[in-house]
């Protein structure tokens, strides 16, 4: 249930919460600028607000104050839609994921193990990088035994204790006013005399009851039941308590203490002016002495849903005495600016770019989607322990000789536990904004009798999930409207067949999106299996690599056994082979174009070939790849191995081929700037430095032999 709160009510309250503070910004200038008008146009003013407080849907319009701060808008009906700085069904822009730290840990993938090569082959312990497979074809996976709290969980349940707190605050105060109110006498209808009591109020929501203390004298009681007569009949007692529910909902928010508040007295001051006006304006300055009769060196009890009572008069009673019948031109302009504030704090902006009927796709949002597949679950299927009775609900069959017993219930209740946005990737998708999401919600059976779970199966709190898939991955398109259509939807499983080796889920979308549309573009992951060959072919599996965003450039790397480049001293990039055999590819700039760089080497004794210039002096090989600038200098790449450290272990044996298709791979890209470099893993700076070839000067197109 937490989790479904966190994911779902919660974000919808933050959302109303945010909406209502920019409102009640508005409300308070408003407010200065009618301080001369009739204070019923000031108490009106806080409808909005609480009409924002309370509910997550309005009216769609062209023209909404919400324009001002930008309030994206997400379509809930023909007419009506929601504001959305948090979108809803999330956990923040991804907060399950900060709680797990990495997508392995909520997929539950096993550990792999390390790819360790034989010693000789080198002639030293080989260190790689943590968390490589033996093979690279994934591992099958473990059931994660680690429980995921997330930073909106913990906030769903902060937030929901404060609200019990006030609502224990409230009841509490409200016992110890009933106390205090043993002993009162009726004086008239529903009014009541207490002793007990320093201020009148009114008490009840169905029934209410106005109680006076009893010191008043007959005149100053008169025009105080005349004032809390109004309260009732015009139903502030009811809004009261509203306005207190709206309190409690969003008790974080400060600005709704606030809003409270000034209501509270908006609301004081339009009644003590209905009462002046009624009955004459020469009762002011008895109606102010009654007033200030009530003024109290301490407060009443704190505020209930069902009791409020007239607090310091102190400002009413200042009202009182500057205020005077208004002409019927500042009471209509006031109406109308009140009318249209209303209007334009009570509507939800519409997007610019979209006309009215610009929603297009099927789902609100993704929660919508998940919920709709929720609602179809109606019965569910699971194996039943042989062990059990036989009912009359079970069907027997027999798998492979043996019998399979099944039981088909109906599903009773369901259970949002995961709703996580793991990624977007904007600008790929001409129609919109790609998304990733990961959810899993679990059932609750009529009838679980004998349930066997299997294969990941598992059981929460009598809820229970029968895929053992550990969830679903989601791929969403989110139009410009906000509505949402749902590309893909495939079980989590080991996540391998989704993510694979991809860094991000921003990189996973893209390569998705490029793939299913076949587009011109580059994958971030790629597969060289069917580029390398290994000298033993039972050897092998896929070959992972991923796409290296350098300064204007990209190669590919492999996912095992090479490290991430570096930039060195010098300018350079650098790779290497984390077996410590030396092989590498430098790549650095130069500022001659590319033929003289290479008629450079050719002059250096290197040999052209038919891929690139090398030279061998039977100890190392240095093939040189040299690519055009666009600023008219070159881009130039050695890639080097040693012929005594190359052997038949077969990770090695392929390091000459591995080193060519990177080069290879290089492409210059102007459009492609990459991140903050890398850094490589800490075991690289404990290394020796042998056979790590660094220095190359390629400004001048010569090598240092």
């Amino acid at each position: 249930m937490l989790h479904f709160i966190a994911n779902n009510i919660f974000p919808a309250v933050l959302n109303m919460s945010l909406t209502a503070a920019v409102v009640i910004v508005f409300v308070l200038v408003a407010r200065l600028l009618l301080r001369r008008a009739p204070k019923i146009f000031s108490y009106a003013l806080w409808a909005v607000v609480l009409f924002r407080l309370l509910c997550p849907v309005a009216l769609t319009a062209d023209f909404s104050l919400l324009n001002v701060v930008d309030a994206g808008s997400t379509p809930r009906g023909e007419f009506t839609s929601s504001t959305n700085y948090l979108s809803e069904g999330m956990a923040a822009l991804q907060t399950q994921m900060d709680a797990v730290q990495n997508f392995d840990e909520l997929a539950g993938l096993a550990t792999p193990r390390p790819m360790t090569p034989p010693q000789e082959s080198v002639g030293k312990p080989v260190e790689l990088l943590p968390g490589f497979e033996e093979t690279i074809v994934p591992l099958v996976p473990a059931e994660s035994e680690k429980e995921v709290v997330s930073p909106m969980t913990i906030a769903s349940a902060l937030w929901l204790g404060g609200i019990a707190a006030l609502g224990v605050y409230s009841v509490g105060s409200l016992l110890l006013l009933r106390r205090r109110l043993v002993g009162s006498v009726l004086l008239e209808g529903n009014v009541y005399l207490a002793d007990n009591i320093e201020t009148p109020f009114v008490l009840g929501l169905f029934r209410p009851r106005i109680y006076l203390p009893s010191t008043l004298s007959g005149r100053e009681r008169s025009y105080i039941i005349r004032h809390e007569q109004h309260h009732i009949h015009r139903g502030d007692h009811i809004f009261k308590a509203i306005g207190f529910a709206a309190l409690c909902l969003h008790w974080f928010n400060p600005l709704v203490w606030v809003a409270f508040v000034f209501a509270g007295k908006d609301m004081e001051m339009s009644c003590d002016e209905a009462v002046v006006s009624s009955l004459g304006e020469e009762i002011r300055a008895d109606y102010s002495a009654s007033l200030l009769s009530l003024a109290t060196p301490r407060r009443m009890i704190a505020p209930s849903p069902l009791a409020f009572g007239e607090g310091d008069p102190k400002e009413r009673i200042k009202n009182m005495l500057r205020w005077k019948k208004p002409k019927m031109w500042i009471t209509v302009a006031a109406a109308i600016a009140c009318v249209v504030l209303i209007a334009l704090c009570g509507t939800n902006p519409r997007n610019e770019e979209l006309p009215a009927d610009s929603s297009r796709g099927e789902y609100a949002d993704v929660a919508a989607y998940v919920e709709s597949l929720m609602a179809a679950q109606e019965t569910a299927t699971f194996y039943v322990d042989p062990a059990t009775p036989e009912s009359g609900n079970v069907v027997i069959t027999l798998v492979d000789g043996q019998e399979v017993r099944e039981k088909t219930t109906a599903v009773i209740d369901r259970r949002l536990e995961i709703l996580t946005k793991t990624g977007e990737l904007a600008g790929l998708a001409p129609e919109g904004t790609l998304e990733a999401w990961q959810y899993r919600y679990l059932l609750k059976l009529d009838d679980a009798a004998g349930i066997m779970l299997v294969g990941g199966m598992l059981e929460v709190d009598g809820y229970y999930d029968l895929e053992g898939q550990g969830g679903h991955n989601v791929v969403a398109l989110r139009y410009e409207d906000g509505s949402y259509d749902i590309l893909y939807d495939a079980p989590i499983n080991d996540n391998m067949n989704f993510r694979g080796y991809c860094e991000s889920y921003a990189e996973v979308l893209h390569d998705w999106y490029v793939k299913k549309h076949n587009l011109d573009r580059p994958l971030y992951v790629e597969d060289w299996a069917e580029r390398v060959d290994y000298p033993d072919e039972s050897y092998g599996g896929n070959f992972p690599v991923h796409r290296f965003d350098g300064e204007g450039w990209y190669l590919y790397i492999p996912v095992q056994a090479w490290s991430q480049p570096l930039k060195n001293d010098a300018g350079n990039f650098e790779i290497y082979s984390q077996y410590n055999t030396g092989s590498s590819i430098i790549i650095g700039r130069s500022e001659l174009d590319s033929e003289t760089v290479l008629q450079g080497y050719l002059d250096n004794g290197y040999q052209m070939t038919e891929f690139a210039a090398v030279k061998d002096d039977g100890v190392e090989v240095d093939s040189v790849f040299v690519y055009d600038a666009p600023d008219g200098g070159s881009y130039v790449l050695h890639a080097i191995w040693y012929h005594e450290n190359i052997n038949d272990y077969d990770p090695i044996a392929i390091e000459p081929q591995v080193l060519r298709l990177m080069a290879e791979s290089f492409t210059v890209d102007e459009s492609i700037y990459g991140e903050a470099l890398k850094p490589l893993p800490e075991y690289l700076a404990a290394l020796d430095g042998e056979n790590i070839h660094v220095g190359w000067d390629v400004t001048n197109g010569k090598s240092p032999n």
